[in-house]
């Protein structure tokens, strides 16, 4: 299985295709369920959105895009095992995200089912599909890891909301 699991979840400007991701979160899990790591930034679309899943425009001033933590989001989910609560709704922002750099993103994953209370935080949202994966460890067949490659911005940097998402 690789590396383990990478849960991710992501905030968007809106659910449409040509909407952007706004926050991007993941977790990862060893091959027996332990959380080993988590890393979660906001994302400027360079567009105008209204308030979503409780960031503004004005969160996101600053933030990198998605070019700048491509690479870093890359390196977070190759040779793991790639899973979140809402898969096809994932892998259809990151695709077109990547897509638009000129990046492939075609992987297979796992779904953890809905949240009870999903709270509209990436990372929060994340670490409550994570504990969900773990409940169904034992019922996972094979799934091949993410295969992806994507250089490193040499400026890469991750911001996180105000606050903090704990």
């Amino acid at each position: 299985m690789g590396k383990g699991y990478a849960v991710v979840d992501v905030a968007t400007t809106g659910p449409a295709p040509g909407d952007r991701v706004i926050e991007v979160a993941v977790v990862h899990l060893d091959a027996s369920g332990r959380r080993t790591d988590e890393w979660c930034t906001l994302v400027d679309p360079r567009r105008d959105f209204g308030p979503r899943h409780g960031i503004s425009p004005a969160d996101v001033r600053g933030a990198p895009q998605f070019a700048g933590v491509a690479g870093e989001l890359a390196a977070r989910l190759s040779g793991r095992v790639f899973a979140a609560q809402d898969l096809t709704f994932c892998q259809g922002f990151l695709t077109a995200e990547y897509a638009r750099l000129g990046h492939a993103f075609a992987v297979s994953g796992l779904s953890t089912g809905p949240l009870e209370a999903p709270r509209g935080i990436a990372l929060q949202d994340a670490r409550a599909s994570a504990r969900l994966l773990v409940r169904s460890l034992d019922r996972i067949g094979t799934v091949e890891p993410v295969r992806l490659e994507v250089p490193r911005t040499v400026r890469a940097y991750a911001m996180q909301r105000s606050g903090g998402a704990r």
